[in-house]
């Protein structure tokens, strides 16, 4: 009975040990899964850690170039409103140009007129210097 007893006994401890083995085993497992998992999760913090300078620098970078673009939208407008007065200015000389055109071309009709009309008492005046001329030289004879 003790014989039987103590050959139980050795089986338990032995399925035990066997038992203590295997969890050995699945703690390492476990253990190297964990270390995997955590070295893993370094990483990707690195990671984190560089997205979130790419997305601070890319910030930077697109406010430099709203800031950039805002420059350019002034002077642009600026330049626009230089050339609004500037064309202002030159249409204004135009039109005043082309009143004094206006102008000239009617003093010029007004001048032909004025001298058809002086040709014309000039050319009856001559008629009337011949015709005086024609009788004293008749009245001679």
């Amino acid at each position: 009975e003790l014989a039987e007893e103590t050959a139980n006994h050795e089986a338990r401890h032995t399925l035990l040990e066997e038992q203590v083995l295997e969890l050995q085993r699945d703690i390492k497992v476990k253990i190297s899964e964990l270390t995997s998992a955590s070295t893993e999760i370094e990483s990707l913090q690195q990671r984190c850690l560089a997205l979130q300078e790419d997305v601070g620098s890319m910030t930077n970078m697109r406010d430099a170039a709203e800031t950039e673009l805002e420059g350019v939208r002034q002077q642009l407008l600026a330049e626009s409103e230089l050339r609004t007065a500037d064309n202002q200015e030159a249409l204004s000389r135009a039109q005043e140009a082309r009143r004094g055109m206006e102008a000239a071309e009617a003093g010029k009709e007004a001048a032909l007129a004025s001298a058809h009309e002086e040709a014309l008492r000039v050319q009856e005046s001559l008629r009337d210097a011949e015709a005086r001329v024609q009788a004293s030289a008749r009245l001679e004879q």
